[in-house]
């Protein structure tokens, strides 16, 4: 695991660590794409406005999320979306201080998620 702070990006059932912002986004968007090619991006839309960019940019499939009024993801339009596309690999940009709101994603709950029920395909 790579340590540098305070970005975090999880790709599969790891966990990266990343520095914050535009950089953090890309690097961990970067990886995830590399390692799931057919993997669907879900952020929130309180998530750094260079998320949109950058998936754009990285031609990954992405959905953007709702979030909730303190700023986080909104958990239960993650575990829909989930079961929506469980034949692909999630790929989950959580926030650790998000930009406009200072929200952080409660990791606990938001990957707690990934359950086989929800997620069939893993590569």
């Amino acid at each position: 695991m790579r340590d540098r702070r305070p970005g975090v990006a999880r790709v599969g059932r790891c966990v990266d660590l990343t520095a914050g912002g535009t950089e953090g986004n890309l690097y961990g968007l970067y990886l995830g794409r590399e390692t799931y090619p057919d993997g669907v991006v879900y952020y929130s839309e309180h998530t750094h406005y260079s998320a949109a960019k950058i998936v754009r940019v990285l031609g990954a499939r992405s959905i953007m999320l709702r979030g909730l009024d303190n700023g986080e993801i909104d958990y239960d339009d993650l575990r829909e979306s989930l079961k929506i596309h469980r034949d692909v690999p999630p790929i989950i940009l959580a926030n650790i201080g998000s930009t406009m709101h200072g929200a952080v994603d409660d990791l606990g709950s938001n990957f707690a998620i990934d359950q086989p029920e929800n997620v069939g395909r893993r590569p």
